[in-house]
């Protein structure tokens, strides 16, 4: 019996260093991922050949290359400056599996649902802001994308231009909510001790 024992610790700690070995790789990757997307929205040129358009027959010259200048008109085109959080989420997946300490097998998949729920919840919300109240400026779209377009030309033949801001605006906040857990009420707690404390500070100062 102790021989059985002993014979399956070094499987054991194998299994171990692969499973690490592989979180690793897989973080590497993503944030690999995560600043290849970020250079590619970054370096947008309408010019550039992508989905809408040919360009005018040069070379692509986004950073990311020919794919990062489709990845950038067709995001771009979706999504307007909400594009940006394609990178951010890449790399909240990477932090995600660096703080997981459970098997795959046990994930709360109902969590999980809610939470990605929640995140779309607030990329529609965004997307439709930012086409109200923001200037497209050089992207192909307006600036919440074909989602922020036709999502805030719904609402707002209902809702009127008010009622649609504070509506989406309430979407917004819950679904950032539900995604990363944020409690709006302890933030408003932590600035407001920030704002004290800055004003102690200066009022010390002028004493």
């Amino acid at each position: 019996m102790a021989q059985a024992t002993h014979r399956k610790r070094p499987s054991n700690a194998l299994s171990l260093r692969v499973t690490r070995g592989i979180r690793e790789g897989g973080v590497v990757v993503l944030l690999a991922v995560s600043v290849y997307l970020l250079l590619a929205l970054a370096s947008y040129n309408p010019d550039d050949p992508g989905w809408s358009h040919t360009g005018r027959g040069f070379a692509a010259t986004n950073l990311g290359g020919l794919a990062g200048a489709w990845f950038a008109d067709v995001f771009f085109h979706l999504f307007g400056y909400l594009a940006f959080l394609t990178p951010l989420i890449v790399a909240y997946g990477g932090w995600a599996i660096i703080r997981s300490k459970s098997d795959i097998r046990e994930m709360d998949y109902r969590a999980l649902g809610i939470r990605w729920g929640g995140f779309l919840v607030a990329l529609l919300a965004g997307c439709g802001l930012a086409t109200m109240h923001f200037t497209a400026g050089t992207l192909p779209h307006t600036a919440g994308g074909i989602l922020g377009f036709e999502s805030s030309e719904a609402l707002i033949s209902g809702f009127s231009d008010v009622g649609t801001t504070l509506l989406l605006l309430a979407l917004f906040t819950a679904g950032v909510t539900l995604f990363t857990g944020l409690s709006w009420l302890a933030l408003m707690d932590v600035v407001g001790r920030w704002a004290l404390t800055a004003y102690e500070g200066f009022m010390y100062g002028l004493s």
